[in-house]
């Protein structure tokens, strides 16, 4: 072996690119190779198996994704429920809203009350009294 691995650094790099090329080849047909007989040995049995599970595991994918789409249809619905009904609340405000600013707008008139004229008469009799002036205690 070490008679060889002198030879080969011995060479030029040209003839040593060569080598590890034809090298490669030969180890990945090698691979090839051996994984082809792998798959040949194995009985046939295990395809139909295999498909059998994909089945099964794709009806069951497609059954979790038919439940998790309809839940989220059912809320999506749900909210755009809710939604409509804030509107129609909303809409509903709105229109009590006007109804009362257009009641406002036609009582404009002042409404006269005898709280003024008690107001009036009341100041006049302050304003009549004299102030009491405060005590110095001792």
């Amino acid at each position: 072996m070490k008679k060889h691995l002198e030879k080969l650094r011995s060479r030029s790099d040209d003839e040593k690119k060569k080598l590890a090329q034809t090298m490669a080849i030969i180890a990945t047909i090698g691979v090839i190779l051996i994984w082809i007989l792998v798959l040949s040995l194995t009985p046939k049995n295990s395809d139909q198996i295999q498909n059998e599970n994909q089945a099964e595991e794709t009806n069951g994918f497609l059954e979790i994704f038919s439940t998790g789409f309809s839940t989220i249809s059912d809320q999506f619905n749900q909210e755009k429920e809710n939604f409509n009904e804030v509107l129609i609340e909303a809409e509903e405000q709105q229109q009590n809203q006007e109804s009362f600013d257009n009641s406002e707008n036609t009582n404009t008139e002042p409404e006269t009350t005898d709280n003024n004229s008690d107001l009036d008469s009341e100041m006049q009799n302050n304003s009549q009294e004299p102030l009491s002036e405060p005590t110095e205690s001792n």
